[in-house]
């Protein structure tokens, strides 16, 4: 970004600020399009941490989820259980758990102090 400023002739007319509030403001508007995408699904009683967050209707940031994801393969890995890949639009494959560790590393997660 800094190159790109920089880079600009004096007389190009462009509102600098505005350009960086616009850079600033691109994560929102990524937020919004996982909103709309469809949620990817696990497979044999498996679970992502999208389908819980959708089966409880609530909305959560990536870095919240990605906590949640990290927290349950954790577990899964202390009751030697491998999380499953499966296809998701946006990040290309997504684990799933099994719904009570998942259900589990939620309840962690939200039981800690913020």
């Amino acid at each position: 970004m800094i190159a790109l400023i920089l880079g600009l002739p004096s007389a190009a007319g462009l509102n600098v600020v505005q350009l960086a509030a616009d850079h600033l403001a691109a994560p929102r508007s990524h937020l919004q399009l996982v909103k709309s995408l469809p949620v990817a699904k696990g497979e044999n009683g498996m679970q992502t941490v999208a389908e819980l967050c959708a089966a409880r209707g609530v909305q959560l940031l990536i870095a919240d989820m990605n906590r949640i994801g990290r927290r349950a393969a954790s577990l899964s890995r202390k009751q030697d259980l491998q999380p499953v890949k499966v296809a998701c639009p946006l990040f290309g494959e997504v684990n799933s758990y099994r719904a009570d560790i998942l259900a589990l590393a939620w309840g962690q997660i939200e039981a800690e102090p913020k």
